[in-house]
């Protein structure tokens, strides 16, 4: 009877600790938009004369039946062959949170956008739809991606930068991205939602069995709730269907998303002979706060991996 007892008890904490976790991941607080801008004027991530800038709104119509709100800036050149990038943020922040990274793009002669994820921002979405861990958000990075290679025909390069969330979603997305762009760079991307999971469940000192069935029945409510599988919202299963350019970046003091997972996802690309890829570790700086613990690094790492990017061919009309 005891160990019947404990077997109880132990399914119960299971259970309580997995219905707790899944709120966590999948019901976070989100930061509006006036919050993430104010932020990033005090944190000096962003100027305030990038700020005022020409920046052209946006909304185009999200594949789930909702509107993704987003902005861009043409490049200063006014070129009709300056590159384009976009930029997608990570959980619970806006498009600011990227334009820390938009800043440096724009100076040197780039069109830049940014999006609104699914329930972020100003881009309202069924709770069904967000967070899914790149999962849904991949098909809006298609669609914005889409939208603005209409709006720039020309664009010698195109290319997705992404931080944390968005960096898992972009690199979900190159995976279906049908030679659309011409590179990806990833900020802190997690290696799969399930070991985003697992790894914070072990984090607080539980082993690993536990966190193995917590993941189980996580993955039995995000089917039920959100109507996909946990196991594929996975960047380590799309950087294995792309042979576009990847460029990954990571803090070596991030502790929410392992700096082990960029060099896993690293590391598989280039067993499985993808050469095109690259990898920047930055010391001392914790999740998300590459850039900004040492922006010169980042910045020369980035343009440098970007100048050896072959353009994907582009089809000639007629």
């Amino acid at each position: 009877m005891i160990i019947v007892y404990l077997a109880i008890i132990y399914f119960l904490s299971v259970f309580i600790f997995s219905v707790v976790a899944f709120y966590l991941m999948f019901y976070p607080s989100c930061k509006s938009l006036e919050f993430t801008r104010a932020n990033g004027l005090e944190k000096a991530e962003f100027s305030q004369e990038f700020l005022d800038n020409l920046w052209i709104d946006f909304n185009i119509p999200s594949p789930h039946g909702y509107s993704i709100s987003g902005n861009y800036l043409v490049s200063r050149t006014g070129a009709p062959s300056a590159p384009t990038a976009l930029f997608v943020h990570g959980i619970t922040w806006t498009r600011y949170g990227m334009y820390k990274y938009m800043q440096p793009f724009f100076k040197n002669g780039w069109n830049v956008a940014s999006i609104d994820l699914a329930g972020h921002g100003n881009t309202w979405a069924p709770r069904r739809y967000f967070p899914s861990f790149g999962y849904y958000e991949k098909f809006d990075v298609k669609t914005a991606v889409d939208f603005l290679k209409t709006r720039f025909p020309g664009s010698a390069l195109f290319g997705v930068v992404g931080e944390s969330l968005g960096a898992g979603s972009v690199l979900q997305y190159s995976a279906i991205s049908n030679g659309a762009i011409d590179f990806v760079i990833a900020d802190c991307p997690f290696a799969s939602a399930r070991k985003e999971l697992l790894h914070h469940v072990r984090k607080l000192g539980f082993p690993p069995f536990f966190a193995q069935h917590v993941s189980l029945i996580v993955a039995i409510l995000v089917r039920m709730t959100k109507g996909f599988s946990f196991s594929d919202a996975s960047p380590e299963k799309a950087v294995m269907e792309t042979a576009t350019p990847i460029l990954l970046v990571h803090g070596l003091e991030d502790r929410y998303v392992p700096t082990w997972m960029s060099l896993h996802l690293y590391n598989i690309r280039k067993k499985a002979g993808f050469d095109a890829t690259s990898l920047l570790l930055v010391p001392g700086a914790r999740h998300a706060k590459s850039f900004m613990t040492d922006p010169a690094l980042w910045e020369k790492t980035a343009f440098s991996f970007i100048s050896e990017v072959k353009p994907v061919e582009k089809p000639v009309a007629g």
